[in-house]
């Protein structure tokens, strides 16, 4: 019941994710501020669980960013922090601290006009599409890590259709351009599937 709440049509979510490069870099800026609750709509559980509103997601005694599966039989999977440039070996940390380092993380590379380039007639660099389906797998991680420990309380404050809508489209968006590694959806996969087999 609680995820066939949306928002819109799932149609018009589905035509948006169809456009060329120049849409893949506007959509791809606008995930991490939705996840963060800065963009219009944003749900910002992202935000909520790094500033340690969502229960279970407590500063200093949080757990990692982790994601249990719906079904007890399946693997858990943890995400350790690196950005390549200031922390290059991958380090354990809280899941607030962790979404802290990616927000701030996706917003330099947005910012980098070398990376994302905001004057018309200029080239994106051969880096690119690296660099979007990096930040795509990261944000995916922030939303499996909402579905698989905040869902609850979600639900509770009644913005389970915000959350749907907002990852629905994301999902539409890295199908779409084959955005994100199979592997990497897994821990999600079985929700995917209910939210997007409708529109197939």
């Amino acid at each position: 019941m609680f995820l066939e709440a949306f928002i819109g049509h799932s149609g018009l979510l589905k035509k948006d994710c169809r456009l060329g490069l120049e849409q893949l870099q506007m959509t791809l800026g606008a995930f991490g501020p939705q996840l963060q609750g800065r963009a219009v709509g944003g749900c910002g559980y992202g935000e909520r669980c790094r500033k340690g509103v969502l229960p279970g997601c407590v500063r200093n005694d949080s757990p990692v960013l982790r994601n249990v599966f719906f079904l007890l039989s399946q693997p858990r999977y943890e995400y350790h922090w690196a950005d390549g440039t200031n922390i290059k070996k991958p380090i354990k940390c809280s899941a607030p601290k962790y979404i802290d380092y990616l927000m701030t993380w996706v917003q330099d590379q947005l910012d980098d006009e070398t990376l994302f380039p905001s004057k018309i007639g200029v080239p994106f660099p051969k880096n690119f599409m690296s660099v979007a389906k990096t930040i795509l797998k990261r944000l995916f991680r922030v939303y499996a890590h909402i579905y698989h420990q905040h869902f609850d309380p979600v639900i509770q404050l009644q913005e389970e259709a915000h959350l749907n809508t907002s990852f629905k489209h994301f999902i539409f968006f890295v199908q779409e351009f084959n955005l994100i590694d199979r592997r990497e959806l897994a821990p999600l996969q079985e929700l995917i599937e209910k939210l997007t087999s409708k529109d197939r």
